[in-house]
């Protein structure tokens, strides 16, 4: 016997009566009038030029995720052009195996803070940056500031100045595997393995097994 999708089956056998209808209506006409609004206010607001205005979260927002068990000493790095970048840098600094996390959204380094203790007592040094905008690296006010070229010169930036050595593999969390799959394209051979958890599939949402057996490392389909 097949399996069969619940949501899919919860769907066919649904049966909807005259005022589900209607308030369906009603809703998808109030959801057509708010886009329509919505256009030429995004028209207007992306015509005006990018601000790079930089925030900085206060010390004091973090002291719930402290009482949580984020008990690290970060790290923080100034690339020119870009805002100040916040990191984990935890383990043994000369192991030759290390291991980059990279956070979804909207999480931070803060998402790898039970697992980084089992990583490090394993004997693997383990990297857990910040993306810019998020946790405890600086925050640009507009959001269009924010572009996929800007977070892989920040993680590109990061690896440079480590200089790590040995063998480097990747866990890239929802959309940090996004980010950390457009840097090994860019730059083939960096990592040796990829550990892939809870995203997107790459580049058009749908998978395709024999796409994958098919793709290795500094050539992806």
């Amino acid at each position: 016997m097949g399996y069969t999708d619940p949501t899919e089956l919860m769907v066919n056998n649904l049966e909807l009566g005259i005022p589900d209808y209607v308030v369906g209506a009603a809703l998808l006409a109030l959801y057509v009038c708010i886009e329509l609004i919505a256009i030429p206010i995004n028209i207007i607001r992306d015509a005006k030029p990018v601000h790079h205005t930089v925030v900085r979260s206060p010390e004091k927002n973090f002291k719930d995720a402290y009482k949580m068990g984020y008990h690290f000493r970060g790290e923080y790095l100034n690339l020119e052009g870009l805002p100040r970048i916040h990191y984990l840098d935890e383990g043994n600094i000369y192991s030759n195996e290390t291991i980059v996390l990279l956070h979804g959204e909207p999480f931070w380094s803060h998402s790898w803070s039970k697992l980084i203790p089992y990583l490090t007592k394993a004997g693997y040094r383990v990297i857990a940056p910040d993306f810019i905008g998020f946790g405890k690296s600086d925050k640009f006010v507009d959001y269009r500031a924010y572009t996929v070229s800007l977070h892989k010169r920040a993680l590109a930036g990061l690896l440079a100045h480590l200089n790590i050595p040995g063998s480097v593999t990747l866990v890239g969390h929802n959309w940090g595997w996004m980010i950390g799959s457009a840097f090994a394209k860019d730059n083939p051979g960096y990592f040796s393995r990829f550990v892939i958890l809870n995203t997107n599939n790459v580049p058009d949402g749908e998978i395709e097994l024999n796409r994958y057996r098919k793709c290795h490392l500094g050539n992806f389909e």
